[in-house]
């Protein structure tokens, strides 16, 4: 065959593949539902959701090219397997797409993105629309008759993650944005805690603050505080936050695993509130006696529905899980009144001492503004080192900062050194060294830590005793190397 008819038959097969409608930095996502064995069996209704959604002015064009890449996928993520372990594939890596697999009963969901990213960080993002899919709509629970509704929820979701994922640079690790209180200012932490606690005693199971872009306070868990910090950026920036324009009060019902709700039960001031029993056969009943009284936190059905109340102030966000019986219009705005009734003062206390703590005039002296976490890294470059650190058990993480092409390298650098910790669990500890020098990273207890002298001449004394070095440089952190 010719190298123009070879061309040409390659154009024709992209012409049935979504792939070439992405440009560079687009991502693509799809839900496909199982596909019917039959042969003459219509399969264009089992493409659920797309997105971006195809150009095209051929409408049947656009469904074909949907159900031969959906077949595509399902083939591939249900039948190819790994060749150690026999599991099935979890992403698959293309010239210049990855694309990461992700199955729940009968659906199929797909997310590709460009191959600067590594695989692990693309299945990360996979599961974080997974899980909010659950957080919003109990995930495929009502796929079929609440479709457009889950459509816009699923839109939304999309445009955190493309954010999420092009424009932090910490998008492998994709940390909750805690708000760096300055020294001699810990105090607000108690304050919020007080204030969240008052809130809370009845009425509530639970609470969240937020200041300006962070996270000041969660008594929630960190998957539903990491989904809601995001819903309310986003919430903000589509209402071009100013002094003088704040977003609306908002509410609606969001989904929790049991575990947290059982969680905030105990940890709830005045524990009076009642814990519901799910739905079970009297067999599941019998064999889930000495188990988890809501049976697996892995099951949509046993998600539990809450109502979230959003509340916006100057410079605080407050967000409130409630029981769901309170969902009334009515009942919600008695509810939005009686917390600016009853805590407003504190509320305005809060917000002048954060004000005060992060001053606009003594920025330049003191450097203590909340960075815009979401897009940077969190303290100031140091002089003499790069650090990067990870604590999975808090999502928290912290750096040295980004101001020069070697601060970048080196964080790209433990974008792909993490995603070498996820593939091989048994590793705990390496020593590397790139065009600036050695590299150390160990993971241990949930925690990584990556650390690069800057200063050239000082690394053979780092080479010698690079675990020692690390630890009294990084104990100003708090960062111990175990």
């Amino acid at each position: 065959m010719s190298k123009a008819k070879q061309q040409q038959q390659q154009e024709e097969e992209n012409r049935f593949s979504p792939l070439q409608y992405l440009k560079d930095g687009d991502i693509l996502f799809c839900i496909f539902e199982d596909y019917e064995e039959r042969e003459e069996a219509d399969q264009a209704d089992k493409s659920i959701y797309f997105y971006p959604e195809l150009i095209g002015d051929d409408a049947a064009m656009n469904k074909e090219i949907k159900s031969l890449f959906g077949g595509g996928i399902i083939s591939i993520s249900g039948l190819t397997k790994d060749y150690f372990t026999l599991e099935p594939i979890q992403f698959l890596t293309l010239e210049k797409k990855t694309l990461a697999f992700k199955t729940v009963d009968k659906y199929n969901l797909v997310l590709c993105a460009g191959n600067e990213f590594p695989p692990s960080t693309i299945l990360h993002h996979l599961n974080y629309i997974y899980n909010s899919l659950c957080f919003y709509v109990k995930g495929f629970q009502f796929i079929i008759k609440e479709k457009k509704r889950i459509e816009a929820e699923l839109n939304e979701i999309m445009e955190i993650l493309t954010i999420n994922l092009n424009q932090n640079v910490m998008s492998a690790f994709n940390p909750i944005p805690y708000t760096p209180l300055p020294n001699r200012h810990q105090r607000i932490f108690i304050q919020a805690t007080q204030l969240i606690d008052s809130i809370i005693t009845p009425d509530h199971l639970g609470g969240a603050i937020f200041f300006r872009n962070t996270v000041l306070y969660s008594n929630l868990d960190l998957n539903s505080t990491k989904l809601l910090f995001d819903r309310v950026e986003t919430i903000k920036r589509k209402n071009s936050m100013s002094p003088n324009h704040l977003p609306e009060n908002s509410h609606q019902t969001v989904f929790i695993k049991p575990s947290e709700y059982i969680n905030l039960l105990n940890k709830h001031p005045n524990n009076a509130f009642q814990v519901p029993q799910p739905h079970q056969q009297p067999q599941q009943q019998q064999q889930q006696q000495s188990k988890h009284p809501f049976g697996s936190d892995d099951k949509e059905s046993d998600l539990i529905s809450v109502e979230l109340l959003i509340l916006y102030f100057t410079e605080l966000t407050i967000a409130l899980f409630t029981e769901s019986h309170y969902s009334k219009q009515q009942t919600i705005h008695l509810e939005f009144n009686k917390v600016l009734l009853n805590h407003k003062p504190k509320i305005t206390q809060l917000e002048k001492d954060l004000e005060l703590a992060f001053d606009i005039r003594t920025l330049s002296a003191s450097n203590s503004s909340p960075p815009q976490i979401a897009f940077h890294t969190n303290i100031q470059p140091s002089q003499n080192f790069h650090f990067l650190s990870y604590d999975s058990l808090t999502n928290m993480s912290m750096s040295s900062g980004i101001t020069t092409a070697n601060d970048m390298t080196f964080i790209n650098t433990c974008t792909g050194l993490h995603d070498t910790f996820i593939e091989n669990p048994e590793i705990t500890q390496m020593f590397l060294r790139n065009n600036n020098g050695e590299l150390f990273c160990k993971k241990q207890f949930g925690r990584e830590v990556y650390y690069q002298p800057k200063v050239l001449f000082s690394n053979i004394k780092f080479n010698e005793s690079p675990e020692l070095l690390v630890q009294s440089h990084l104990k100003d952190y708090n960062i111990n190397i175990l």
